[in-house]
């Protein structure tokens, strides 16, 4: 059995997701259950593979896609909170 190629590919989907969906509240759970794979062994093998944690390049993607927009426009425009806004889970906490 290839497990490295099997870790690589968990990896490779779970950033896909991530990619078409980082403008959305980031939810590990979910994440963890389309790929169906355990929740903790999805954050150690994608830590391990990319050196960050898939909060990490969630925030990552939204900022990238923030400095786009920034670049592609001259016209002033408002950063919608849940685009600049990190989210944690002591966050959730803090909302009304």
């Amino acid at each position: 059995m290839q497990w490295s190629g099997a870790k690589a590919e968990v990896v490779l989907k779970a950033k896909r997701l991530i990619d078409h969906a980082f403008a959305e509240k980031f939810d590990l759970c979910a994440i963890s259950d389309k790929l169906f794979v355990n929740r903790s062994y999805l954050c150690r093998v994608f830590k391990k593979e990319t050196g960050m944690t898939l909060l990490e390049y969630c925030n990552k993607k939204r900022c990238e896609y923030v400095k786009g927009l920034s670049t592609q426009s001259e016209l002033p425009f408002r950063l919608s909170p849940s685009i600049t806004q990190p989210q944690s889970r002591s966050s959730r906490w803090m909302r009304p």
